[in-house]
């Protein structure tokens, strides 16, 4: 084929390719089209770059075109996994849905801090650990811990020549030394689980009872209970969205990073090959940010009544050297209406010249 004969292909290609649900496949999507093309005629011999080239011009122009004619039309399908909402997340500490009281909810409520904690991506990652993946241990200190005995294979460790080096293995998650804490929780899971079963999530037996040694049958989890699972937990838990999978690992980037943990220390877990990669979990504005940034620009068109109504009155006495007056007094010292204007005021001290300043020129 030659390069004109691609280019026309292409072309009809951006004009016409669709999901197996009929929509439009986002910006990413396409772009990482003509990426993977580039790389595939790279590794047949034949060193030609796509972008910006002239003898793929018609495509480039039919992509361009493409791309801004669904962001107009507000088809650009950009679905970006959501945070989980500390509201919600307060749910999931509390919810019966997640109960480690009993084989189902113990399960659920594992399942959550392995992904939360070692920042697990896919169901085929999670279906491949094993009951020996985890051991209990003390530091230096004296303090509890667990950790991964080995990495497994994920989207980001695949292994290999160009494998990078992944401290997954040295995550720790910490005993705070309450019952029903994380660590707490994976302990118990772990000395439920069935012996026989060398799968690290098993099906719940639905007749263990909370006195039993094994709650766990002889059973694997299987791959497609594992990708619905945070599905399940979000309607289960009634949480206020349907989150996925990948909230979860968003939601522990995004905690990170917003608690200044270096980018660096980031990618060892997640697995990132560069900061660029985790810059959208820390772009995006929060809920109670975006909430906010509503509440500043709604409280600078609040009306001079309202503002004058809950300004700080404070009355004078000449025969006192200093006053102290909280926010909440009753009495009344008018200041203008703009003399304070942006700030709040919680106490406020007068001081009253004595009457020989009053009176000196």
């Amino acid at each position: 084929m030659t390069f004109e004969s691609l280019d026309n292909v292409l072309r009809r290609f951006y004009a016409e390719a669709r999901t197996k649900k009929g929509e439009e496949y986002s910006r990413s999507t396409l772009l990482g089209i003509r990426n993977a093309l580039e790389r595939h005629l790279a590794a047949n011999g034949r060193e030609v770059k796509i972008t910006k080239n002239p003898l793929f011009v018609k495509s480039n122009k039919m992509l361009e075109c493409k791309l801004k004619l669904n962001r107009r039309e507000g088809k650009e399908n950009v679905k970006h996994k959501p945070v989980i909402q500390k509201e919600d997340i307060e749910k999931l500490k509390s919810s019966p849905f997640l109960s480690f009281n009993d084989p189902a909810g113990l399960l659920r409520r594992v399942w959550f801090i392995v992904t939360l904690f070692w920042c697990r991506r896919g169901c085929e990652s999670q279906r491949q650990l094993k009951t020996d993946s985890f051991r209990f241990l003390r530091d230096a200190e004296g303090h509890e811990y667990a950790e991964m005995v080995h990495s497994v294979q994920t989207k980001n460790h695949q292994g290999g020549i160009s494998e990078k080096n992944s401290h997954e293995s040295l995550t720790r998650l910490y005993s705070t030394g309450e019952i029903g804490d994380s660590y707490w929780c994976l302990l118990k899971y772990v000395q439920k689980l069935n012996p026989l079963q060398p799968a690290f999530f098993q099906r719940p037996s639905p007749k263990a009872k909370e006195a039993d040694m094994i709650w766990y049958e002889n059973s694997p989890l299987g791959v497609n209970t594992l990708a619905t699972m945070m599905k399940e937990i979000s309607l289960g838990a009634g949480l206020s969205q349907t989150y996925t999978n990948h909230s979860v690992r968003a939601t522990a980037i995004t905690l990170w990073s917003n608690a200044n943990v270096p980018s660096r220390h980031i990618m060892s877990i997640s697995g990132h090959a560069n900061e660029q990669s985790i810059s959208s979990y820390n772009s995006r504005p929060s809920v109670k940010q975006l909430k906010n940034c509503s509440n500043i620009l709604s409280n600078a068109l609040v009306s001079n009544k309202e503002e004058s109504s809950a300004a700080i009155h404070v009355p004078v006495t000449p025969a006192s050297s200093s006053i102290s007056y909280s926010a909440s007094s009753s009495s009344a010292l008018s200041f203008p209406n703009g003399f304070f204007h942006g700030c709040t005021i919680a106490n406020a001290n007068v001081y009253v010249l004595p009457q020989s300043h009053h009176n000196s020129p």
